[in-house]
């Protein structure tokens, strides 16, 4: 019998269980470990009529213990969702989309061991949706349209003209005077230029006023005030153009009108029009009396700040005045 030291049978013995220990460690596998993406739900959305997948419905994963919103995703084409990056932990979803009712995703738990959860289908019933009503309002073109050149003022919704004349339109338009004679000025300057339907009245102020005054405001469809006019529009050096654009257009057929207004003051208009139009020929006619003995009062005051000493103008005029003007006009047009 050999006798070996103390020594050697000891590490003989370590020697000999190394290999065992080795291989039990190779054998028992490493704990799971959460990926890069961390947990993962999926899952699929369908209907419940048919089954077939609902695309683009938005869902949202949310704690158990609470409704704060985690993660958000949405379906494919397929109705297939994946939400990823979900820490460890109780979670729970709801699906929307425009059409269905919500559906609800029911609790699913995260851990290290369980990374990726299956939740199958979520099923969304179809829910008809009311819109709210729409009220389309008939949108009309502006009164009143400030541009470089000039500006459009359009008669139609001038309450205080309606069975009034063109003067009375004239007075409402800012920065028009007009005054006792029915003579014309603009921002208190009387040397303005006023045209019918883009051309210079041939007609005296005076003689301009009384046709202005006769003729009915219903027949102006706009003003147009240029200011500053260019030198295209050869302005003489005036303060200004008045435009008055009348309604030209006669509805097919034959028409005709009567006009009497009579007022307290002593004022009384009376007026015809026909209209005739067929095919390429149209025919329009009118005819106006203006029979005004009003009674006139005009004052004035003024004073000289800048004279020595300083002097005052009082000006007081009581007047009347027997107007009687007849207006006939008429237009054969061929295109």
């Amino acid at each position: 019998m050999i006798r070996l030291p103390a020594a050697a049978l000891i590490a003989a013995a370590l020697f000999m269980r190394a290999p065992a220990r080795d291989a039990q460690a190779q054998a028992t596998p490493p704990a799971p470990q959460p990926t890069a993406r961390g947990g993962e739900v999926h899952g699929r959305v369908v209907t419940v009529a048919n089954g077939s997948p609902v695309r683009a419905a938005n869902v949202v994963i949310m704690r158990a213990n609470d409704t704060s919103i985690v993660a958000r995703g949405a379906t494919r084409d397929d109705g297939v969702f994946s939400v990823d990056r979900l820490e460890p932990g109780r979670y729970h979803g709801q699906v929307r989309t425009l059409g269905f009712s919500p559906g609800n995703i029911p609790n699913f738990t995260i851990t290290n061991a369980t990374s990726r959860v299956n939740v199958g289908s979520v099923l969304l019933a179809a829910n008809a949706v009311e819109l709210q009503k729409l009220t389309v309002i008939e949108q009309q073109r502006r009164d009143i349209e400030l541009a470089p050149d000039r500006n459009t003022f359009a008669v139609r919704d001038m309450p205080t003209t309606r069975g009034g004349s063109a003067i009375d339109v004239l007075r409402n338009i800012p920065s028009v005077d007009v005054d006792i004679d029915n003579g014309i000025s603009l921002r208190g300057d009387g040397g303005v230029i006023v045209q019918i339907n883009g051309r210079r009245s041939p007609l005296k102020p005076a003689q301009l006023g009384n046709f202005l005054s006769q003729l009915p405001a219903a027949m102006v469809e706009k003003v147009e005030i240029i200011p500053n006019p260019s030198a295209r529009e050869n302005p003489d050096g005036s303060a200004g153009i008045i435009n008055v654009v009348l309604k030209k257009e006669v509805d097919a057929g034959s028409s005709g009108g009567v006009t009497l207004a009579q007022g307290t003051t002593g004022r009384t208009d009376i007026g015809g029009n026909v209209g005739f139009q067929k095919k390429s020929l149209t025919f329009f006619g009118s005819y106006g009396f203006l029979h005004d003995d009003r009674p006139r009062t005009e004052s004035l005051f003024r004073d000289n700040l800048y004279a020595s000493p300083l002097t005052f103008l009082d000006q007081h005029t009581d007047r009347t005045q027997l107007v009687n003007a007849h207006t006939l006009t008429s237009a054969l047009t061929y295109k």
